[in-house]
Parts: structure tokens; sequence; C-alpha cells
């Protein structure tokens, strides 16, 4: 191995923080481990490495930003505010006191 190549630094895998429900489905809350600062979270339906729902960017600029997966943008501002406040409680406390969960889902369409 050179010697550039052994400097190199591997990105650190991305570690579960914990998993709450939607009375519907499962999300995993996932970020680098905890021995590094992480910028971000993701969310996944089900385990980590499922469908991407949510990536919530800026943690530590705190310069906060919520990209959501396709099939996620169109579901209702409350739902979409509930999982956000219930992912960060997931990703800093890993799941103690979560919010209540929500009355199902609802499509948004503004138009």
């Amino acid at each position: 191995m050179s010697p550039a190549a052994s400097r190199q630094q591997v990105a650190p895998v991305e570690t579960e923080r914990g998993m709450f429900s939607d009375g519907i489905d499962r999300f995993s809350v996932c970020a680098s481990p905890a021995s590094s600062v992480p910028g971000s979270f993701r969310v996944y339906l089900g385990q980590r490495g499922g469908e991407l729902v949510l990536v919530v960017s800026g943690i530590s600029s705190q310069d906060l930003k919520a990209t959501w997966g396709d099939k996620w943008r169109e579901l209702s501002p409350q739902w979409k505010e509930w999982m956000q406040l219930t992912a960060f409680t997931v990703f800093y406390n890993g799941g103690a006191d979560l919010p209540k969960e929500p009355v199902g889902r609802a499509k948004f369409c503004e138009g």
C-alpha cells in the first residue's frame, strides 16, 4: 500500500441512533458514530439502508435544512413537522420522551 493510500481516512460508518413509528411504518435514525460530530442525520424507512425519508443537515452549523425523499414530500405539513421533531428526539436521546404519534397521514396539495 502506498504511503498516500495509507494516510487516506475512511469515512465513518453510519450508526443507528434509534427507531420510532408513526403508527403505520417504522423508521430508523442514523448518523455518524458518536466518536465524531455529525453534521447531519438521516431517517430511513425500516432499518438503516432502507428508503431514505428525511435528511437533516446543518446540525453543527445550526443552519438546519430538511430534505425529504421523493414519496415523503407530499405528506401534510403537520406530519412532516411531527417527523422532524420525533427524528430530532431520537437523534439526540435515542427515543426517550417521543412526541405522540400522528393520526394517519394526508397528502398536501398547494393549489
